[in-house]
C-alpha cells in the first residue's frame, strides 16, 4: 500500500474513531460551528450540521440556550422541515422522513440582552416527538463580550509582603456564571495564577503556598476575569509591592524542608532558642542547617514576666539579661560570636500572651530593656 493510500485510510479510521461513539449511542451526532466570541448586543449566528445513522419517520431537532433569561432574540432556521415551538431558552422544528446521512443543517440566531456580558451554553439536540431525552446533542459554550476586570482590596500598592503574599479582589456584579480569575506576578519569580471556578459578585481570595513562594525583590501585580469559556477581560491597573520573607521555627527542621523553603524564596531564618520556662533543644542544630541552606539566622528568646522557668538553677528574679542567656546557651554560644559556626545576624526577644504573671508595668518594661541592652552588649542587632 503507498502512502497516499495509507494517509487516506488514517484519516478514515480517524473519522470513525470520532464519529462510532455518537452513533452508537445516540443514532446520531452534529458537527457544529459556532461563533465563540461576539460583542454586547450583537446578533450573531450559531451553525450545526446534523447527521442520523436510521431513517426516522419524524424528528424533532433544535437549540437551547442556558440562561434562557439573558436572551434578547433567539432563532432557528432548518433546510428541512418547519418549526413547531419557540422560546427564549429553545426553539424546536419537526422534520418528516429523515434519512441517514442526509445532512440537516441548522442556522441559530442569536442576541443576548443589553446587560448581559459573559458566557452562554447552545446546545443542538435532536429528539423523538413527545419526548423530553434527547437521541444526540452537542453543547458548546459561547462568549458575549469581555467581562471587567475585578477590584483588586489586597494587597495594597506599597505594602511589604512575605514569600507567600495572599491576593484578594472581586468581580462586585452579579452574573449568571461563574468564572475564574488570573493574577499575574512580574517580578524576580514571574508567574500567573488561576483562581479555579467560583461565583460572581463575591470575593475571591488566593493563597499562595509557602513550599512555592517568590524570590525576594520588587514586583509588579495585576488581576483579570475569565469567563467560563476562558475568555479573558482586561487586566487590572498594577500594584507594586517589595517581597521579602523569613520563617519561624521551633521544632526540628529538617536539610530537605530548609532546601525547599530557601529555593521557594524565604532568606531569613528565626530559631526559636528560649522559651520562657525551657530550652528549644532544636534550635541549635536547625541554625545550622539554615545556614548551610544559604539563610540569615537569628534567634529568639521568649520572654516570662512571672519567674516561671523549671531549668536547673533558675534565680527567683529571671531578668531580662538571664533569659537571654539561657537563649544564647540553647544555640550553643560560648563567650562571644565567634564560637557560633555561623554569622547569627540579631537576637530577638520575643513578648507573647503567656507567662504574664503580676509584674508591675514599668517592671516589664525594666525587663524588656534588660534583655534588649544585653543583645547590645553582646554585639548583637535587637530586636523585638
Amino acid at each position: 500500500m503507498n502512502e497516499k493510500k495509507r494517509s487516506h485510510l488514517r484519516a478514515l479510521l480517524l473519522t470513525l474513531f470520532l464519529t462510532i461513539p455518537f452513533i452508537a449511542q445516540s443514532q446520531g451526532f452534529f458537527l457544529v460551528q459556532p461563533t465563540f466570541e461576539s460583542n454586547v448586543n450583537q446578533l450573531v449566528n450559531h451553525t450545526a450540521f446534523l447527521y442520523v445513522d436510521q431513517t426516522f419517520p419524524e424528528l424533532e431537532y433544535g437549540t437551547r440556550v442556558d440562561t434562557p433569561a439573558a436572551v434578547s432574540v433567539h432563532t432557528l432556521s432548518a433546510n428541512q422541515g418547519s418549526q413547531v415551538s419557540s422560546t427564549p431558552g429553545e426553539v424546536v422544528w419537526l422534520g418528516q422522513s429523515v434519512t441517514p446521512y442526509r445532512k440537516l443543517r441548522l442556522s441559530m440566531g442569536l442576541q443576548t440582552k443589553s446587560d448581559f456580558v459573559g458566557s452562554l451554553k447552545i446546545t443542538f439536540f435532536a429528539r423523538l416527538p413527545g419526548t423530553t431525552t434527547d437521541l444526540t446533542f452537542r453543547t458548546v459554550t459561547v462568549s458575549i463580550g469581555e467581562l471587567p476586570a475585578p477590584a483588586m482590596t489586597y494587597p495594597i500598592s506599597g505594602e511589604n509582603l512575605g514569600c507567600a503574599p495572599a491576593f484578594q479582589g472581586s468581580l462586585t456584579t452579579t452574573y449568571p456564571q461563574q468564572v475564574t480569575y488570573q493574577i499575574e506576578m512580574s517580578g524576580p519569580t514571574a508567574r500567573v495564577v488561576t483562581v479555579p471556578l467560583q461565583n460572581t459578585g463575591s470575593t475571591f481570595t488566593h493563597f499562595t503556598l509557602e513550599d512555592n513562594g517568590y524570590q525576594p525583590g520588587n514586583y509588579t501585580w495585576r488581576t483579570r476575569t475569565l469567563d467560563a469559556r476562558g475568555r479573558p477581560g482586561p487586566w487590572s491597573s498594577p500594584r507594586t509591592n517589595p517581597v521579602f520573607g523569613g520563617i519561624d521555627m521551633a521544632g526540628t527542621a529538617s536539610v530537605s524542608f530548609l532546601n525547599t523553603m530557601r529555593n521557594s524564596g524565604w532568606s531569613t531564618f528565626y530559631a526559636a532558642a528560649w522559651g520562657g520556662r525551657n530550652y528549644w533543644t532544636p534550635s541549635a542544630l536547625n541554625l545550622i542547617r539554615a545556614s548551610q541552606a544559604g539563610f540569615k539566622v537569628a534567634a529568639y528568646a521568649f520572654l516570662n514576666f512571672d519567674n516561671s522557668s523549671t531549668v536547673a538553677g533558675a534565680p527567683a528574679n529571671q531578668t531580662g539579661q538571664w533569659q537571654v542567656d539561657q537563649g544564647l546557651k540553647a544555640i550553643g554560644y560560648n563567650t562571644n560570636k565567634t564560637s557560633l559556626p555561623y554569622d547569627l545576624k540579631y537576637f530577638m526577644i520575643d513578648i507573647e500572651n503567656a507567662y504574664q504573671g503580676t509584674m508591675a508595668p514599668e517592671d516589664r518594661v525594666q525587663r524588656v530593656a534588660e534583655a534588649v541592652q544585653h543583645v547590645r552588649n553582646l554585639g548583637f542587632w535587637p530586636m523585638i
